[in-house]
This record gives C-alpha cells, sequence and structure tokens, in this order.
C-alpha cells in the first residue's frame, strides 16, 4: 500500500489532507528535510486536518506525516514533528507522540501499518524549530535516550 493510499483510507477529514512531495509542510519545516536515497512520496499536514473538527481540538497535535519510499520501492509512513527543544517542552512532546499514535490505531489504521511496517527506518522524529536546548545530564534527556520510539530533537531530517 502506498502512504497516498493510506491518507485515503483514513477517517475524514485525514482522507482529503494528501500533497504531493513535501508540499503540505511549511518551507521553512520542509527545508530541514532531505532523501539521501529514495523520495518522499508525499504530506499530510495533520496537525491542520485534526483541528477542524471537534473532537480533535486539543492541543497535543503532532504536525505531518511523510510518505518515503525506500530504494527498494518499499513505502512507509514518517512522522516529524516541528517544536522548540527545551528541556520544558519534553513531556509536551511525549504527549503529542501518544495523542498521534491512539488517532493512528482507531482512526486510520494503514498508516499505522505503514509506520510500523518492519525495515522503516525513521517513525517519529521530533525535529528542532531553532537550537537545542537539552543538556545531555537532564532527566528528560535521559528519558528521551531510553524512549522506544522518540530520539533526541534533531535539527535536520536525513532520509536514509
Amino acid at each position: 500500500m502506498t502512504f497516498k493510499e493510506a491518507v485515503e483510507k483514513a477517517k475524514p477529514p485525514v482522507n482529503t489532507a494528501y500533497k504531493r512531495q513535501k508540499d503540505a509542510l511549511k518551507r521553512d519545516h520542509a527545508r530541514k528535510i532531505s532523501v539521501k536515497e529514495g523520495s518522499i512520496s508525499g504530506s499530510i499536514d495533520i496537525d491542520s486536518a485534526l483541528a477542524t473538527i471537534k473532537a480533535a481540538r486539543q492541543p497535543h497535535r503532532w504536525d505531518y506525516g511523510l510518505g518515503y519510499r525506500a530504494k527498494s520501492g518499499a513505502e512507509y509512513a514518517v512522522w516529524v514533528e516541528v517544536h522548540s527543544a527545551e528541556t520544558s517542552e519534553v513531556t509536551e512532546v511525549e504527549k503529542k507522540l501518544a495523542r498521534l499514535k491512539e488517532y493512528l490505531i482507531s482512526s486510520a489504521p494503514e498508516l499505522y501499518d505503514l509506520t510500523t511496517k518492519r525495515g522503516n527506518p525513521i517513525r517519529f522524529v521530533w525535529l528542532a524549530s531553532k537550537g537545542i536546548n537539552i543538556p545531555k545530564h537532564t532527566q528528560e534527556a535521559r528519558r528521551l535516550r531510553q524512549h522506544p520510539e522518540l530520539d533526541m530533537p534533531r535539527k535536520r531530517l536525513e532520509l536514509p
């Protein structure tokens, strides 16, 4: 299944949020993402899409979903949150990730399958909106290092 097909099978309004390549991302955010091999097959602004429905209007919404087509031809979903990278924001990003996973499992299972598909090199990414200020010795940094799905924030994302 392709990323586009998986988006179209999601519950409204996400099912109509598909855009080509990185077109759903703000220009500044799109510049932070590159691909070494393969390509970006499509994108969605899941934050904006979910903001249109009352049940999903809450502060913990993830920003973007990307379709990544590997050199092998396999297609995966990669989720990107552009957020300030401060120690005080770690809990907020963790909440956003938990909410995203709940949404995918209940309302977009095909997207969740592309996310958890074997071989997916990167699933959930925290991109720093500016600099990164999470000292390595802090409890929050240790928590991120031990997190099974979320790494420390990064300034750029280069897909393999």
